[in-house]
């Protein structure tokens, strides 16, 4: 089965080729952005003929194609017609809204650190040179805190 996808700027124009089929044999949906066609020749045919013929070539035929489409369409607008063995669908793309999906707040993520001049002295850490006081990243980026940071580096807890 051969396809043309065409966009028209405010529609897409699918073009299949269904030779040998009747429009009640076509079975086309539209599910999300993916268009289905399914062609299927019936079988009440195949039996009859198999039953009087002496020699049969032509078997039941059917056809299967999807075809996802890069935007979305609006289904109940979608329009086919069949005629000389040619499907044609036309499907009118939906309106990009401005601000796509639902607003999400971002909340502030805090690290709470203690200073270890604040703890129990028994809880403090008793090798000063490797302690050092956690900041989030957000922090580093304000002169003050940055400024800060640089007068403590090399001093112990208890000198800050």
């Amino acid at each position: 089965m051969g396809i043309d996808l065409a966009d028209h700027g405010a529609e897409f124009d699918l073009t299949a080729d269904v030779p040998g089929f009747e429009r009640d044999d076509i079975d086309l949906r539209l599910a999300d952005t993916t268009v289905h066609i399914t062609a299927e020749h019936g079988e009440a045919e195949t039996e009859e003929r198999e039953e009087f013929s002496i020699k049969s070539e032509r078997e039941r035929r059917s056809l299967s194609r999807s075809v996802r489409l890069p935007e979305s369409v609006d289904a109940d607008a979608v329009e086919a017609t069949y005629k000389n063995g040619v499907l044609t669908v036309m499907l009118p793309k939906i309106e990009p809204s401005e601000v796509d999906g639902q607003m999400i707040d971002i909340k502030a993520d805090r690290v709470r650190c203690r200073s270890s001049a604040r703890l129990a002295p028994e809880r403090r850490p008793t090798d000063h040179s490797t302690h050092v006081d956690v900041l989030p990243w957000s922090y580093l980026g304000d002169p003050r805190v940055r400024d800060r940071v640089r007068l403590q580096v090399g001093r112990s807890p208890t000198e800050r």
